[in-house]
């Protein structure tokens, strides 16, 4: 429930919010600054419902872009958000099936799909999210290419 505390700021609050905190925002979250809604929604967990898990936090704070350290609870609510039932792309039912046999295959896959998705918008990959495939051992992030498995 508190991973998307922030997800309807708009994206100027979403800035304004990490200035006001003194959280340091990259060039890539600077240019798609949706995706700080994760980082300030940690934040917003501990201010408002006075949350001080660590991992808690960390599952929170990964669980849109992912990151090279991702602890079984960061893949679980990441492979979780991309996989929810409101979403409708084609593997969305399979990554669900994955993540009961194989939690690491999961998230790889979910890194993928997300890599996938990112290209097929024109967009770039955050680089947490190279660094998270990477991490999994997958050879694409060096590279940046998705492999043709998916889910």
């Amino acid at each position: 429930m508190l991973h998307d505390l922030a997800r309807l700021y708009p994206e100027e609050r979403l800035l304004a919010e990490c200035a006001q905190r003194g959280m340091p925002v990259n060039d890539y979250e600077r240019a798609y600054p949706l995706v700080l809604h994760a980082r300030v929604g940690a934040e917003l967990a501990t201010e408002m419902f006075g949350v001080q898990d660590p991992e808690i936090l960390s599952a929170i704070r990964k669980h849109t872009l992912g990151d090279a350290q991702m602890s079984p609870l960061d893949c679980i609510v990441y492979v979780a958000d991309t996989a929810e039932p409101g979403r409708t792309f084609p593997q969305r039912a399979s990554l669900e099936s994955l993540v009961m046999r194989d939690l690491t295959e999961a998230t790889r896959v979910a890194l993928e799909l997300a890599i996938e998705h990112y290209q097929k918008k024109g967009l770039a990959a955050a680089p947490q999210t190279l660094a998270a495939l990477q991490a999994l051992g997958a050879a694409e992030a060096l590279t940046g290419e998705v492999s043709d498995r998916s889910a």
